[in-house]
Parts: structure tokens; C-alpha cells; sequence
């Protein structure tokens, strides 16, 4: 009965009666069309189906419904050491959790192993705080946060982030999320918002250009050749994280991890790839959501290519990234690494390893990149400084600093 009562208090909360109850129904409709057209698909082939849905026919369609949608609302992402999706997972615990768009934990997965759930703090907690996560990803515009969280947890967020008291904030909150999905000037372009919304219908009242601007002819052709260029960028960039089909599996093409991508594979493409992101970059405004996407994508490239002054070049733009679109939400001084988002600390250790490649272990850039990649990943890995990719930065930091002390490298 947890799961229920926890999705049950979430809705509640957030919606009127009448639209609850018009929200629990149409997204029961689509379930239950949803499970009764794969269970027509797979007739044929029972093989096709996992046990639990194969099982699940002695059971109504809506019984099925309700327990999948109690899975939806109360799943978590299992993530690997680099952050990476693996799948996802049922814990009673943090199920309980309450979201906000200001979270103060964050939560970690030892997997694969014990595939235990662990949360460690993102700032210091008051005794008695509640411990907060975030349902998606914070540095998203707030309208589409609310359009995410409505879509996969059917509540309007409310969280000191999303409340405007007076109209300044509306005004500068408004600009900010132009900015996400803008161009170089800060006006929104449709293709951005509907990529980083996940959806095509995104309301006209978004995208309207902050100020009162309109947008000229002349700006619309040039937003056209933009959002083209964009496209097939993002096309090239999915096309290489998708294995070849296997017939083992209905012919579904399967999703690489990042680091996965063979050497050959990377260096054949990492040229043209980075060639369309210069082209790009300066077309779209510096916070971009789909640009930081496209930036991080290329630098897993650049390192499974081992192109390490690439690595080190792209990585650069994303550490400034992370300080505008994820330190600027929890007020972190400047010149300090957060620990937000968790795939901080994989950028800075790759960086790391690639500055020894390209400065030598030896030099002050070095022993920066791992120190500050062996801080971050201590607050954010399951198992905290004695993590692997933790380990390898402490000795990056041991030996960096032994060859600094003995060349006199100030």
C-alpha cells in the first residue's frame, strides 16, 4: 500500500478534485490500451514478455494498470559509478521522498553489485529538515520542469523555485528560461523547447521572447537553419549511442553508454562531430540546455577517441556550464565545485587524465583537475572516497603533487 498512498498524497495535494480524478482516469485509459496492445502483440510469442507481465493475465487490465502506474510514480533511476542509466528500481525508502526543485540529497546506486540505494547530503541539513530530491532534472526552465512533473507525477510544483512573489523575478525567471532554449541573443527557438520539454505541445506563452521583442523575418529564417543544423547534429550524436540491431531483441536497436563507444568508432566521426558543434555553438545562447547536451555527448566521444586536448577543450565549456546551470540553484561561492549534478565529478577525472596526457603528470593543471574531481567525487559516488573512479583521483593527486614538489612547478 505505500507506493499508492505516497502517489495518492502527491496528486492530492497538487490538484482539484475534478481534475484529479479526470488525470487518474485518462492515464489509466492509456495503460490499459497500452497493456492490451502488447499483450495482442505478443500472443504469438509469450517468449517475448517478462514473467510479470506474462503472469499478469490472470488479473483484470485495470488491476494491471493501477500496479504499473504505482511502478511510474514511484520508480528511481538506477545509475552506474559515471552516472550513467542502467535501469530502474523499486525502493520503499525513497519512495518517500518528497521532490523540490532545490533538493538537498542527492541519491546513489551500487551498481552493479548490491544495487543498494544510498543519499548523501548536498549541503548541510537542519536537524529535523525533510530530505528533499529532485524528480527531474533542476536545470530545466521552470515551466518545463512543471510540465515533466505533471506528465509523470500529475502535480504542479510549487517549490520556492518555481513560486514568483513580485514581478521583477517573473521578468528575470522568464529570461533565464529564454535562455535555455535561445539563441545567441536569448530568443527561444521551438525545436529546443519541445526537445527539452520532451514534448511537442509546449504552450505559445513560453516561448515568447522576454521584453515584449518580437521576432522578425529575418530572425525566424536564421532560427529555421539553426534548429536544421542542430537536428542533424542530433541525429549523428544518437546514431553513435545505438548498437546495431539484435535479433534477440525484436530487432530494438540498444543504447550504448557513453563510454562505451569503441576507439575506431569515436575517432572515425569525432571530427566531423566537433566541426558541426564550432559551427553551431556561437548560434545558440551560452546556457542552451540542447548545446550543453550536444558539448557533453562530444566530450565522451573526445575521450572514448582519446583526443585528450578535445577532452580538455569541451570540458572547460561544460565546467562553466555546471557553475551557471546547477551552482547558481543552490548559491554555491564561487570558485568552488558543487556536488550537483553527480556527472561533475566523471568530467573532472576525465579531465584530469587527459591534462597528464597532455601537460604531464607532473604540472599544477594536473593535480587541480584531480583534487577538485577527488572532492567532488567523494560527495557523490556510493562509496565516497573509497569509490574506484574516487580512487583513481586520489592517486592522480598523490603523484601529481610528489612531481610537482619535485620539478619546483609552481
Amino acid at each position: 500500500s505505500l507506493p499508492s498512498q505516497m502517489a495518492g498524497s502527491a496528486v492530492a495535494d497538487s490538484l482539484e478534485e475534478p481534475e484529479l480524478q479526470n488525470t487518474q482516469a485518462a492515464a489509466n485509459a492509456m495503460m490499459v490500451a497500452a497493456i492490451e496492445a502488447v499483450r495482442q502483440k505478443a500472443s504469438g510469442s509469450p517468449s517475448m514478455l517478462p514473467r510479470a507481465v506474462t503472469q499478469s493475465a490472470k488479473k483484470s487490465l485495470p488491476e494491471v494498470a493501477e500496479m504499473l502506474l504505482k511502478v511510474r510514480l514511484n520508480r528511481h533511476m538506477i545509475t552506474s559509478e559515471r552516472r550513467e542509466p542502467l535501469g530502474h528500481g523499486i525502493f520503499p525508502d525513497g519512495a518517500l521522498l518528497n521532490h523540490s526543485c532545490r533538493p538537498n540529497i542527492e541519491l546513489h546506486y551500487d551498481a552493479p553489485g548490491s544495487l543498494m540505494q544510498s543519499a548523501r547530503a548536498l549541503r548541510t541539513l537542519e536537524p529535523g529538515e525533510e530530505l528533499l530530491i529532485s524528480y527531474c532534472d533542476i536545470a530545466l526552465p521552470r515551466w518545463a520542469r512543471r510540465a515533466r512533473l505533471m506528465r509523470s507525477h500529475w502535480f504542479q510544483c510549487g517549490c520556492t523555485r518555481c513560486s514568483v512573489s513580485d514581478e521583477e523575478s517573473a521578468a528575470a525567471l522568464h529570461q533565464r528560461d529564454c535562455d535555455l532554449v535561445g539563441d545567441r541573443d536569448g530568443f527561444p527557438l521551438q525545436r529546443c523547447a519541445e526537445l527539452v520539454a520532451g514534448t511537442a505541445s509546449v504552450e505559445a506563452q513560453w516561448l515568447e521572447p522576454a521584453g515584449g521583442l518580437k521576432v522578425g523575418k529575418h530572425r525566424q529564417k536564421s532560427g529555421r537553419a539553426t534548429t536544421e543544423a542542430m537536428d542533424d547534429l542530433l541525429v549523428l550524436l544518437k546514431s553513435l549511442q545505438e548498437e546495431p540491431a539484435d535479433e534477440d531483441v525484436c530487432g530494438v536497436h540498444q543504447t550504448r553508454l557513453p563510454h562505451a563507444l569503441p576507439g575506431d568508432v569515436a575517432q572515425a566521426h569525432l571530427a566531423d562531430v566537433v566541426s558541426r558543434l564550432q559551427a553551431l555553438a556561437p548560434k545558440l545562447h551560452p546556457t542552451n540546455l540542447v548545446l550543453f547536451e550536444m558539448r557533453l555527448a562530444t566530450f565522451w566521444i573526445a575521450e572514448a577517441a582519446k583526443d585528450w586536448a578535445c577532452v580538455l577543450d569541451i570540458g572547460s565549456c561544460l565546467l562553466d556550464a555546471f557553475v551557471t546551470l546547477y551552482d547558481t540553484a543552490f548559491s554555491t561561492p564561487p570558485g568552488r565545485d558543487g556536488n550537483y549534478p553527480p556527472q561533475r565529478g566523471a568530467v573532472l577525472l576525465t579531465m584530469a587524465q587527459a591534462a597528464s596526457s597532455v601537460h604531464g603528470l607532473g604540472t599544477v593543471a594536473t593535480h587541480s583537475l584531480a583534487a577538485r574531481a577527488f572532492c567532488v567525487l567523494c560527495a557523490t559516488q556510493f562509496d565516497g572516497g573509497g569509490s574506484p573512479m574516487a580512487s583513481e583521483a586520489r592517486r592522480l593527486v598523490s603523484e601529481a603533487f610528489s612531481l610537482v614538489l619535485d620539478h619546483g612547478d609552481e
